[in-house]
């Protein structure tokens, strides 16, 4: 029974892999963009699904965010994509909460050590809050990635909703400049917002480098 159950869980597992594997492969950003721009009046509301649905199954929300500057312009896109960030980490966070925690949860107690164990189911809020936040500013984090592992934590939803709202703003206003100045990539508009992106990342990761640097003296301290 114990065996059956396995591979029955192995089976699930592999057809939901293939069909993210499929679906990232099919969907063409260029495609979506006409699709959603194709609803006319609901276009925005395509849009916001678009973002909430999409990121969960692994589709890049980055290059989602690029469709809304195109689309929409900066001001409209920037409003419209806050609004699908806020339904997208609510969605994929309560994912990862309700069908994910637990287990990960008792694999990780069985399998490192409590030291890690402890570090990593903190309860410490104003830790995780700030921690979530400055990953948040980080573009080299991949975003998918960070809404996943933060319903695997203690952090609570409501706290992490907001380090996520505020976090990924000066990200998503330089990426919806991208795609606000997509439509001349000859112009001097595209190659600032080129240059803002590559500043705003150098700036992310140095930053990045300076807390590890910090978190590990207090680590080295408390011991």
């Amino acid at each position: 029974m114990k065996n059956t159950k396995q591979v029955y869980n192995i089976i699930k597992a592999i057809i939901a892999i293939a069909f993210i594997v499929w679906l990232n492969k099919s969907i063409n950003i260029n495609t979506l963009q006409a699709k959603i721009e194709a609803m006319g009046y609901l276009a925005p509301i395509g849009y916001i699904l678009a973002f909430t649905i999409l990121p969960a199954l692994f589709v890049p929300a980055l290059s989602i965010v690029v469709i809304a500057g195109t689309l929409f312009g900066f001001y409209k896109g920037f409003f419209l994509t806050m609004i699908a960030v806020l339904t997208n980490t609510s969605l994929m966070y309560l994912i990862s909460n309700r069908f994910l925690k637990d287990k990960v949860y008792k694999l990780l107690k069985e399998k490192i050590s409590p030291k890690y164990f402890n570090i990593i189911y903190t309860k410490d809020q104003k830790k995780l809050i700030s921690t979530f936040f400055i990953t948040r500013l980080i573009p080299a984090i991949p975003y998918i990635l960070e809404n996943y592992l933060a319903g695997l934590t203690e952090i609570q939803f409501f706290p992490y909703l907001m380090a996520t709202f505020f976090g990924v703003i000066p990200g998503m206003l330089i990426y919806l400049n991208v795609g606000t100045n997509i439509g001349d990539v000859t112009s001097p508009e595209f190659k600032k917002s080129l240059i803002l992106l590559l500043a705003f990342t150098v700036v992310t990761l140095l930053l990045k480098i300076l807390i590890e640097k910090i978190n590990g003296n207090n680590n080295n301290s408390n011991l």
